[in-house]
């Protein structure tokens, strides 16, 4: 381990929306880091459930700070956290995820030795009992940034959970906050932004562990699941930025583009109890003007050039001749 008086101090970062049942275990894990300069902000985003009071128990116990506020969502609830944090560093764990008892010092020692602005964990699903590896790395190793940038785009080939560089991902936010980007999935966005700034991250077989809950609401559909496509446009426009859209990325946008449709099609017909007729005019008609967007020889280009199987690119065919032909 590093020398206690040159370690630096480490913020974890916990936005807490009704987690009461699980939030006592992420604190636990977190104070269970062999790294022990480290502190905790909290921010409970409008719970209705006793998530604050459940917090409250361990702030003479640990070194906590707890920030309530109205619900925000959670990309405005961690940037509340990362600016009330004073480490140099900061760590995001969700309030009903765990992190291995190592992470932290494993990570604070790869910043010092490789000289990066992140280390990026992998990501390990469970229900409590059994694990599932949803992404892993098949070895250690450092990258670039715009490197890290690409390998999010499509299907994520690296985490955006980890250790991070505090400034950087402030910077990210400003610069997220001239986009104006308003989507359920703007923190991917922003932890892209972090990408493009950054020199270096360093891809650690670090285990982060995701709780997954199987009767999580957000397994539903959600209206805001269209906002989808203006991430995947912005996402865009910071590769062309950055000179890193080259065919590769073009295909895999394309490819996203492919699974955000099919899944928008499936939520119409398998979930019918779950959309209202007036949602189901504005995913008909959104999702029309999306594929207006794109040019006839942008498909050509994708059906001709991307590596998904003839039944998965059938089944994109089916789906835009599905919102085309639908009179809304």
């Amino acid at each position: 381990m590093l020398n206690e008086v040159k370690q630096p101090l480490v913020s974890f970062i916990m936005p807490c929306y009704n987690v009461s049942k699980y939030v006592e275990r992420a604190i636990e894990s977190i104070f269970k880091q062999t790294y022990k300069n480290i502190e905790l902000v909290c921010v409970d985003d409008g719970s209705t459930d006793e998530t604050a009071e459940v917090i409250e128990k361990y702030l003479k116990k640990y070194n906590i700070t707890l920030i309530r506020q109205h619900n925000q969502g959670v990309v405005e609830a961690r940037r509340c956290a990362i600016e009330n944090a004073n480490g140099k560093y900061i760590a995001l764990v969700d309030a009903d995820d765990y992190i291995s008892d190592d992470a932290l010092n494993k990570s604070i020692n790869y910043i010092k030795n490789y000289s990066v602005d992140a280390v990026l964990w992998e990501f390990i699903s469970t229900d409590g009992v059994n694990e599932k590896e949803l992404l892993t790395y098949k070895k250690e190793s450092r990258i670039s940034g715009l490197v890290a940038l690409k390998e999010t785009v499509g299907n994520w080939k690296i985490t955006g959970i980890g250790l991070f560089n505090k400034n950087i991902y402030l910077d990210a936010y400003r610069q997220y906050d001239k986009k104006k980007l308003i989507s359920f999935n703007a923190d991917e966005y922003i932890t892209r932004i972090f990408f493009s700034l950054a020199k270096y991250v360093y891809k650690a077989k670090i285990k982060y562990y995701y709780y997954n809950n199987p009767q999580s609401a957000s397994k539903k559909f959600k209206i805001e699941w269209l906002a989808s496509f203006k991430t995947d446009d912005a996402v865009k426009e910071l590769l062309i930025t950055n000179k890193i859209y080259d065919d590769e990325v073009k295909i895999l946008l394309l490819d996203q583009f492919c699974s955000n449709l099919i899944k928008m099609r499936k939520s119409i017909l398998d979930e019918k109890n779950d959309i209202t007729k007036k949602e189901k005019i504005v995913v008909l008609k959104s999702c029309k003007l999306e594929i207006n967007t794109r040019s006839f020889a942008s498909y050509i280009f994708w059906f001709v050039r991307s590596s998904r199987s003839i039944k998965n690119k059938i089944n994109f065919l089916v789906t835009l001749v599905y919102f085309l032909g639908k009179k809304v």
